[in-house]
């Protein structure tokens, strides 16, 4: 979370994930990022622990567009007829009573 900010990934700290789902994907589109990611050292005699060797800062090139999409699963839903039993239900009554328990 502190080194978020440093390398600009926007970090909102009232986010919170709801199923270990989303939090395994973002964790895994993080990583992904983190691995692509160059870093070049702010001073190039002294350069830290998590900055890129200077062969990668030399062969680094600009990137334009989004760098990781993020893929949405698809969702299909599954349709059939309608019977005449699916017609004689009263389905608003049926929701309403589902609301009301």
């Amino acid at each position: 979370v502190k080194l978020a900010p440093t390398i600009g990934i926007a970090v909102d700290h009232r986010r919170k994930n709801h199923s270990v789902n989303s939090l395994q994907l973002n964790v895994q589109r993080l990583k992904e990022y983190k691995a692509k990611l160059i870093l070049f050292p702010r001073k190039t005699k002294k350069p830290k622990k998590g900055d890129s060797s200077p062969e990668d800062c030399s062969n680094a090139k600009q990137l334009t567009g989004p760098l990781i999409p993020i893929k949405k699963p698809e969702f299909k839903i599954d349709s059939r007829k309608i019977t005449a039993e699916m017609k004689k239900e009263n389905v608003y009554a049926k929701l309403r009573k589902a609301r009301s328990d």
